[in-house]
Formats: structure tokens, C-alpha cells, sequence
């Protein structure tokens, strides 16, 4: 079913070819993804967990403040899940970014996203995404996407482009339904203090 589901997509985006990059000495890396269910502790339901590890590398800029640290990082994750009948099928996009304050070379840290159990309940769907993209940027420029930062869905960079036109089009109606941790109804909850001990420094912009 999940293999059907992954085709009607890619069916569904366009498909062209051209390989992901598989660059070394990035400043910014996506070395593991983890999706997952999680109880909250006074919740019944699960939320949806998606766990994102990164690595930070060398800062490319000279004249950085410090040529070990990667300043002013952006990170933002957009997932598609099929939620459409065997007759007519559609997708539903979600997305969510964070900012960054600083990463040391070599440092790993993890960024948190959730999704309400409510999703998943009215769109009945399991945990797991059609499709994901990760997008990082340094100091406001984009970086190459790398293959640790797709699912095995967009396995070239025409599948991302065209993945990433769709979700422009359609993820704005579900905007702010996907949360990073710190704007969780859970985030500082005694049970996530190991969660929290891994997170980078954000910057917290005021609307």
C-alpha cells in the first residue's frame, strides 16, 4: 500500500532525473531523520515526532566571527501524506522552520517538529509521510540538498523541485499546525529534559 502510495506521488509531481548531491564539507549536514509516535505526558493520544540530527562543518565565510562556528542557520521541514480516496487521491502538505543561532564544527544537536494526533485521526493516516524535505540555509543561502535530507521518494533533484512547487502551493492552509518543540503545549515538560539537553540555540522571532 505504502509503495502505491509513494508512486501516485511521484506520478503526481512530475519525474525527471538528475542525482542529489552527495557533497563532503558542507557548514550545515543532515546526518539522521527518526519519525515517530510519542505519548505527552497528561495527553491520551500520540503526537506525530519528527527528529531531525545535524552536524555542523567548517563556516565557509572568511570573515566569520569564528571560522569552527556556522552562524545563522535555517532549517525547515515539509512533509506530504496521502490522504485521498482509492478513486481520487490527494495530499495534504505541512511544513515548519526554525532559526538557528550557532553550530560548532563537528557539534550534533537535534531539532524537533510535532504533529497533532488530531491529523492523523482526521485524515486517517499513519505517522509516517508520502514524501519529506528538509531545506537548510546559511546566513540566507540556500544549501544543495544532500540525500540524508530527502526521503526515499525524492531520490533526484527534479523530484525536489517539483515536490518543493507543490508544497509552495499547498502547505499555507495548514500553516502552524506542524510545531517545532519550543512552541509545543509540552516543551519544558520534566519528561522531555533528555530532549532538550540535545536541542541547538534558536532564534525566536516575535510576529
Amino acid at each position: 500500500m505504502i509503495k502505491k502510495q509513494i508512486l501516485i506521488l511521484l506520478i503526481f509531481l512530475g519525474i525527471h532525473c538528475s542525482n542529489l548531491s552527495a557533497e563532503q564539507n558542507f557548514p550545515v549536514s543532515v546526518s539522521n531523520v527518526g519519525i515517530n509516535q510519542v505519548k505527552i505526558p497528561g495527553i491520551q493520544e500520540k503526537w506525530g515526532e519528527f527528529e531531525i540530527e545535524i552536524e555542523g562543518g567548517k563556516n565557509p565565510t572568511p570573515k566569520a566571527t569564528n571560522v569552527n562556528y556556522v552562524d545563522n542557520i535555517k532549517l525547515k521541514l515539509t512533509c506530504a501524506y496521502n490522504i485521498g480516496s482509492k478513486k481520487k487521491k490527494a495530499f495534504q502538505f505541512y511544513n515548519s522552520e526554525v532559526d538557528i543561532v550557532t553550530l560548532k564544527n563537528g557539534q550534533k544537536n537535534k531539532v524537533f517538529f510535532y504533529l497533532p494526533p488530531e491529523i492523523f485521526k482526521r485524515d486517517n493516516v499513519s505517522i509516517d509521510p508520502t514524501a519529506y524535505l528538509i531545506e537548510l540555509e546559511v546566513d540566507g543561502k540556500p544549501l544543495k540538498i544532500q540525500k540524508t535530507q530527502v526521503s526515499s521518494t525524492l531520490t533526484d533533484i527534479s523530484r525536489v523541485e517539483s515536490f518543493k512547487k507543490r508544497a509552495q502551493a499547498e502547505a499555507k492552509k495548514n500553516e502552524g499546525v506542524m510545531l517545532p518543540i519550543y512552541k509545543t503545549p509540552f516543551y519544558n515538560s520534566k519528561e522531555f529534559i533528555k530532549k532538550l539537553k540535545e536541542l541547538p540555540a534558536f532564534i525566536q522571532k516575535q510576529n
